[in-house]
């Protein structure tokens, strides 16, 4: 039976603030961006634009693979996961895989298949089968349920998130069990629903139910991988995931829609203001040292780069602090996003409050900090602390050597590194809390513009891009399993 909180209307506005923290961070990265690729088109010479695409055959096994994955309907809010599941399964078994799907209800689904190495410890590699919904159908220029191409695109719902990379998963399962030799190292597929929807019946409850997946897990491989590139040959920063914030609901609830309504505009002023008593809080962690030591110097801008190459004292500088953009500043503190104020019965209204937490943050302390108690005097407050990983995976990790070694090969010269996410949530959260190392890798070199379509009409991916990472992908997967 399919979970009863998924359906509750507490349980949608939960939605939606996990698709707000989902992609928020694409909607200040793409003001930083547009500037410069606008100049990049104005100024670049034509000559210059990658086209040799042309002449490229895409009737290939992994096309075909994608283009009937999108076909199938697997969107929220009533994902057909099991016909997703249904299909990667028969393309396994089809090449003497076994594969087992576990039903959860009408809808949900899980599957997976081993492929046994020497070593028992298993490298999995995770997908989700379920999309974000389908909205606007009047702006697709081609049905979200088509996977048709128009050279050199395959649009549909769930191409870049994430069906493409459950194809070179699969495709790279397909090529180790073809190749007849013997690995080093167990692989696991695996593919779970519900991630769209907080992954109650998804990754969260294969962990917990299945135990012997979880006991043999050595890494996951999922999704998560950020790639920022401004023209055919020029990527500004290639960055493999290895941390991502903590994320607490605070549901606030009282008779005065007025009060719910000062207390949502106060956190949005605090957010956006940098005084010391409020949004300066910059704090340095670990995590973001090791991150901003690569990335700080992809930067652009001479000042920028200057001033996160010193993130352990930008707590004493409010002026370099302001100097961020939104999206910089996020990485370096605890913020309360609050949601739009809700009359949930007559007389009586609520308001979600998501907060996002450092690695290693103190929810008692943040919470206290952020929203203390006179600011919530005479509301009831619920505090829904999901339990995530409040830290990162080891770079020292060969499963994250080897995503960077297969990276610099294929594009030498061209900067990759570890990537914090400060507004996304992956699995990776629930992986981690479990004490398994999880690497969120994208392997496709395609335009920035492109990621920016997730969630929205005619989503798409780069099929040169698409072909050439499912070749990274499986080269990666064999250095490490043999």
């Amino acid at each position: 039976m399919a979970d009863p909180r998924l359906d509750h209307p507490l349980g949608r506005e939960v939605r939606k603030a996990a698709r707000f923290a989902l992609y928020a961070s694409l909607t200040g990265v793409l003001a930083l961006l547009a500037v410069g690729m606008f100049s990049l088109r104005v100024l670049r010479p034509t000559e210059d634009v990658d086209r040799s695409w042309v002449d490229t055959d895409f009737n290939t096994e992994q096309v075909n693979l994608l283009q009937k994955y999108l076909q199938i309907n697997t969107s929220q809010p009533n994902a057909d996961e099991i016909s997703g599941a249904r299909f990667l399964a028969s393309v396994l078994e089809a090449e003497g895989i076994p594969a087992h799907i576990e039903y959860l209800g009408e809808r949900h689904a899980n599957v997976w298949a081993i492929l046994e190495g020497k070593n028992p410890e298993a490298l999995i590699l995770h997908s989700h089968i379920d999309t974000d919904p389908v909205t606007d159908l009047k702006d697709w220029v081609h049905p979200p349920f088509s996977g048709e191409i128009e050279r050199p695109y395959i649009y549909g719902r769930g191409a870049y998130d994430m069906k493409s990379i459950a194809v070179a998963e699969l495709a790279t399962m397909l090529a180790l069990k073809r190749s007849g030799k013997p690995l080093s190292r167990s692989v696991i597929f695996l593919a779970t629903g519900t991630e769209e929807v907080g992954s109650d019946l998804g990754t969260r409850w294969v962990l917990a139910q299945h135990p012997e997946i979880g006991k043999r897990a050595w890494g996951f491989l999922t999704e998560g991988g950020v790639v920022e590139t401004r023209a055919a040959n020029e990527v500004k920063y290639w960055g493999i995931e290895f941390v991502q914030k903590h994320f607490v609901d605070v549901t606030v609830c009282g008779p005065s829609q007025e009060q719910l309504e000062g207390l949502r505009t106060e956190l949005l002023e605090e957010r956006d203001q940098l005084s010391p008593e409020t949004s300066f809080q910059a704090t340095s962690t670990p995590e973001l040292e090791a991150f901003l030591t690569h990335y700080g110097p992809t930067r652009d801008s001479e000042r920028l780069r200057a001033i996160l190459a010193r993130p352990r004292q930008l707590h004493l500088d409010g002026v370099a602090y302001s100097e961020l953009p939104p999206y910089l500043r996020a990485f370096f503190r605890d913020e309360a996003i609050p949601f739009p104020v809700k009359e949930i019965a007559a007389g009586d209204y609520s308001m979600l409050i998501k907060m996002h937490l450092l690695p290693g943050a103190d929810t008692e302390e943040v919470l206290a900090r952020l929203l203390p108690p006179w600011k919530r005097a005479g509301l009831s407050v619920a505090v829904h602390d999901e339990h995530s990983a409040d830290h990162g995976s080891p770079l020292d990790h060969p499963i994250y050597r080897s995503l960077e070694e297969e990276l610099q090969k294929a594009f030498p010269d061209r900067p990759v590194g570890p990537q914090f996410l400060p507004y996304t949530a992956t699995d990776s959260r629930w992986v981690r809390a479990a004490g398994i190392p999880a690497y969120g890798f994208s392997p496709f070199l395609v335009f920035s513009s492109e990621t920016f379509r997730i969630g929205l009409p005619n989503e798409r991916i780069s099929l040169p891009a698409f072909l050439k990472g499912c070749e990274i992908y499986l080269r990666a997967v064999q250095q490490l399993v043999g």
